[in-house]
């Protein structure tokens, strides 16, 4: 990859992507840091008014069943608990912030979007019933794992409806026409944004190398396998729009976390996704409530 291709996508990244996202990385170092309080989340939520808004009107929406008025973001914070502040500040800085309504993405936008959430809530599932990674974490790599999509969708509009065209033409996986047609793909543009917000290595690490699980280093390699995982998941059970149809086998490197014998790895495989074929209508409800 040469410098000057890294230096037109960080152009790309800081005149394409809405304004929204300049607190993203913020929001997301300061959720992956184990020492973060309440408060500390709250002092970056309050610099950005309209965010501060949003995460009140849902907290106060029938989705989190409120019964008295939320007014204020401590207020929620101990209401509805510091995970859910997390799960929902996150949800609220990468999704909506990144995909501004009146946008032309040349990409199903809110599709992409359900699929996020929906990659977020299963690798999540996944991490928590397996302790492979904090739950946290893998609700927002699933939620980044295909945000160099809405980059690449963003600077190259015509050029990302063909990719789409050709990956329905071939029922192939996007990432394969975005290399055959762009020369680059969704992982790649993902690793550097990563990058550019100065996120973990890890976290852009497992976004590049989701699809290609054998070429991750160790330090991102489970949280990689989740989101590959997830994705599988998400895909299966028909979540959003990820801008292809195909549905992927799991790779065996990915199965691996679900445990060392076949019919273990089975077994948790049935039940982690029949777990997450219930929190399906939930994610469906989430969405009502964040439009």
């Amino acid at each position: 990859m040469s410098i000057d291709f890294i230096e037109n996508v960080k152009r790309s990244v800081s005149t394409s992507l809405p304004t929204a996202s300049s607190i993203v990385g913020e929001v997301i170092k300061t959720i992956y840091d184990t020492s973060t309080n309440a408060s500390d989340l709250a002092s970056v939520i309050e610099r950005d008014p309209p965010l501060t808004a949003k995460i009140l009107k849902v907290a106060n929406s029938a989705y989190f069943g409120a019964t008295t008025e939320i007014n204020s973001l401590t207020r929620a914070i101990v209401v509805l608990g510091f995970d859910t502040i997390k799960e929902l500040v996150t949800t609220m800085t990468v999704v909506q912030g990144l995909f501004s309504p009146g946008l032309d993405y040349g990409i199903n936008r809110v599709g992409l979007w359900q699929h996020s959430v929906g990659t977020a809530k299963a690798a999540q599932l996944i991490s928590t019933q397996t302790n492979i990674e904090r739950p946290e974490i893998a609700y927002t790599v699933g939620l980044l794992h295909d945000i160099g999509k809405i980059l690449l969708a963003l600077s190259f509009p015509d050029h990302y409806r063909e990719v789409i065209k050709l990956a329905q033409l071939k029922q192939c996986r996007i990432i394969l026409a975005e290399q055959k047609l762009l020369n680059t793909d969704h992982c790649m543009i993902g690793k550097i944004i990563c990058d550019m917000w100065g996120l973990p290595e890890n976290i852009g690490s497992a976004i590049l190398f989701h699809h290609d699980l054998k070429q991750s280093p160790k330090s991102s390699l489970k949280i990689a396998q989740l989101i590959h995982l997830g994705d599988v998941f998400c895909r299966k059970a028909q979540i959003g729009d990820p801008g292809d149809e195909v549905i992927p086998d799991p790779s065996n490197a990915a199965l691996s976390l679900l445990g060392n014998k076949p019919d273990k790895i089975k077994e948790n495989y049935a039940k982690i996704y029949e777990d997450f074929i219930l929190v399906k209508d939930d994610i469906d409800v989430f969405f009502s409530g964040l439009s």
